[in-house]
């Protein structure tokens, strides 16, 4: 089911061409939507009570899909969807739509795009919880915001107890690879990994529940993964089989869900002490390249970021247990790595090695192929301020740099800064960074960020201007190669539909009606009618002169059959159309 806006068209007179009108955009507004004033920006969802723990991947046009955990629904929360253009103008229904309009409770998201346009999406659910604990659900969003598995998602796994934390992998093609940690033998092992394959129709392509990827005992947890070029993927895990201590192991898995490497995994890292927070990704070789926070030397330094290569084969490439990317005096932490594109790595983290002086610092690091690190030993210093930077994250500008965004408290309030890196390792920006978002009176948290495709990033975050009603909402913010905002003449505007607007219809799906809402910019005839899917009317629910403004009404369907009917809009020669879903 598409909840997704459509396009103003011209009105035809056929009623058949109310399909071809679904899973169209918002129209364009003007050029360039995106604000040049960082106490501004741009808003993705301001809906009723909170939105959090976001997540963001790239539209494959400079833009960007980002969802969230939505509490907009009392009772329950859902995850939501929404993607804005390299432009700044928001592409799916306002304050966005849900990926699973469940009414049960949904966690902890991953996303990827899925190589087409729009993304994948994976979930904890909770639709089972009686019968079998969380699940895993997933999604795939069409680049025009269908939802193209199915109003309720594909259930990735359902079995017995709890399946957390699923991470998710395009395979190219449309289709997705997830792996999460499972306690469905919790008696016997604790938490395991599991990892299944659902092609670009949702159909679940290994055995019922997912394949068992490492079943040792004690826990293995926080699993990400990586395609492997051959079809299949590479899953990497935080392990505890050896008395509790994090160690880091992967496996591979064939495109037809076969174990490739040794049993319970092949070991990446097991020095001494604690190996967590980790990430992977792809080296284009067939391989991967690991990173993780590491505390081997925690007598001298504390936690250090260490990083591994491994080849299709699973055997390390670089030193046995991984080269340090920073073990400079002090904790580093809180690290985020991405690819390079070019086999290596881009690198940034939390860094306290000026604790007496400065406080935590944020620093960045860019490894070559063969683990040979390209900026100054132990990492360039992206910010030293007063006070602390911290929480980075670190997207590659296309030209051998990186764009590096952080919270930063050096006017004692915690605002968002973004610097770029060049491919020498020096700052191409404002020395310290510029700042992204100042709003006030209070904070922004957990950023975001893809690349523009053109030397900036769009950064997303959590925020709480609203602080007078506790409301988190989700904003974003595009910072352009040179390091300004805004569009080029330094004009902006706000990204709302300000024309014909059809609000999508709630609660969705619904039984025995649903609220219909739609916004006319001028006095106008207008016409607001329902159709099934072959396009034969079922209701005509306005019909007649309207004033300009907000207008609401309800329809009842009465006895009709459930399934999926097409509203739409028509007046002063536009037309929107949705899609609601009756469930009885």
């Amino acid at each position: 089911m598409a909840l997704a806006e459509s396009y103003d068209i011209r009105t035809v007179g056929a009623a058949a061409a109310v399909v071809l009108a679904l899973h169209l955009l918002i129209p364009s507004i003007a050029a360039c939507q995106w604000p040049d004033d960082p106490s501004v920006n741009l808003p993705i969802c301001t809906a009723e009570h909170s939105q959090n723990d976001h997540e963001c991947c790239g539209d494959s046009e400079g833009g960007a899909i980002i969802v969230w955990k939505d509490t907009r629904n009392v009772g329950y929360n859902q995850i939501y969807a929404q993607r804005v253009s390299v432009e700044g103008v928001l592409q799916w229904t306002y304050d966005g739509f849900p990926v699973s309009p469940t009414e049960y409770n949904q966690y902890y998201e991953d996303i990827a795009p899925d190589s087409q346009g729009g993304a994948l999406v994976a979930w904890e659910d909770l639709r089972t919880v009686d019968l079998s604990g969380n699940d895993i659900y997933a999604q795939r969003i069409g680049h025009d915001g269908e939802l193209l598995w199915g109003a309720a998602g594909v259930a990735v796994c359902i079995a017995d107890e709890r399946q957390e934390h699923p991470a998710v992998a395009g395979d190219g093609l449309g289709g997705a690879f997830f792996a999460w940690a499972d306690e469905r033998d919790d008696a016997v092992t604790q938490r395991d990994i599991y990892v299944q394959y659902v092609d670009a129709d949702g159909v679940v392509q290994w055995a019922a529940d997912g394949v068992p990827v490492c079943t040792e005992t004690w826990d293995q947890r926080d699993a990400e993964l990586v395609t492997d070029g051959a079809g299949g993927i590479i899953v990497a895990w935080t392990d505890l089989r050896a008395s509790g201590a994090g160690e880091i192991y992967a496996q591979r898995v064939s495109e037809a869900g076969n174990i490739l490497w040794a049993p319970g995994g092949m070991p990446v890292c097991t020095a001494d002490d604690q190996q967590d927070d980790l990430y992977i990704t792809a080296d284009g070789a067939g391989g991967a390249i690991l990173t993780w926070g590491d505390a081997r030397n925690m007598e001298t330094t504390w936690f250090d970021i260490y990083a591994q290569r491994i080849d299709e084969d699973g055997l390390p490439l670089w030193d046995l247990n991984g080269v340090p990317v920073c073990d400079a005096p002090n904790a580093q932490s809180y690290h985020h790595a991405v690819s390079d594109g070019q086999g290596g790595l881009l690198v940034a983290w939390w860094d306290a090695r000026n604790w007496d002086l400065s406080g935590w610092d944020v620093y960045a690091q860019h490894l070559d192929p063969d683990g040979v690190s390209l900026w100054t030993e132990d990492g360039v210093a992206v910010c030293e301020e007063e006070h602390t930077q911290e929480k980075p994250r670190i997207s590659p500008d296309g030209s051998g740099g990186a764009v590096v965004s952080w919270f930063d408290d050096r006017d004692f309030t915690v605002d968002l800064y973004a610097q770029r890196i060049g491919a020498g390792g020096g700052h191409q920006w404002t020395a310290d960074g510029v700042v992204v978002c100042v709003a006030e009176p209070t904070n922004q948290y957990r950023s975001r960020l893809v690349s523009d495709q053109e030397g900036g990033a769009i950064i997303s975050w959590i925020d709480l201007r609203d602080f007078e009603t506790s409301s988190w909402d989700v904003y974003v913010q595009r910072i352009h190669g040179d390091g300004s905002l805004g569009d080029s003449t330094g004009v902006a505007e706000r990204s709302r539909p300000a024309a014909w607007r059809l609000a999508q219809n709630h609660p969705n799906p619904f039984n025995p009606e649903t609220r219909i809402s739609f916004f006319a910019p001028e006095p106008a005839t207008v016409r607001l009618a329902v159709y099934d899917l072959r396009g034969v009317l079922v209701d005509e629910l306005a019909a007649g002169f309207y004033p300009a403004g907000e207008h609401a009404l309800r329809w009842a369907p009465g006895p009709r059959a459930s399934g999926i009917y097409l509203l739409r809009l028509e007046g002063a020669g536009v037309a929107i159309t949705r899609k609601m879903m009756l469930l009885r």
